[in-house]
């Protein structure tokens, strides 16, 4: 008889909490579109220091765009970065202070092994510098995504 309760319980619980979650929020459509590519990566972080999230985009095998936010939700395209030609083909994006400034950096992984992984860094305002190539030994599989973290604990 306890084996028929517990996945009796784990239905139960799991039930609940999917009804009970699916009534919590409520989206609407705010009829923006960033961008006319189709997007790859998205990362949002305060790249302008204003308190609100901005957003990196990195474009289907183009460019890469800055959007700031004006804190209503609404973005306006603040940058474009054009990649040099062989380095079009960027994928994932992820952001944090890489260069310990005080601002958001971006990391951006490529698409193809051939690509290198690149840092793009912040000037506090939400401008980005052309890319830091990073030379390793580390080949990025196709679709490859950044994580980023402290690497010496300190």
């Amino acid at each position: 008889m306890k084996k028929l309760y517990m996945p009796l319980l784990f239905v139960a619980a799991f039930g609940a909490t999917k009804s009970a979650s699916a009534q919590c929020c409520s989206y609407n459509d705010s009829g923006q579109n960033l961008g006319a590519q189709p997007t790859f990566g998205v990362a949002l972080g305060d790249f302008d220091q204003d308190g609100d999230a901005d957003a990196f985009t990195v474009d289907a095998y183009e460019d890469l765009e800055i959007y700031f936010n004006d804190g209503n939700g609404n973005f306006s395209l603040n940058q474009t970065i054009t990649p040099g030609s062989n380095q079009k083909d960027n994928f994932g994006v992820e952001v944090a202070d890489v260069d310990n400034d005080g601002d958001l950096d971006a990391v951006v992984a490529p698409f193809y092994s051939s690509c290198k992984l690149k840092i793009y860094k912040n000037d506090s305002t939400g401008n980005f510098s052309q890319a830091q190539a990073i030379n390793s030994s580390i080949s990025a599989a196709v679709g490859a995504s950044a994580v980023v973290g402290p690497l010496t604990n300190n």
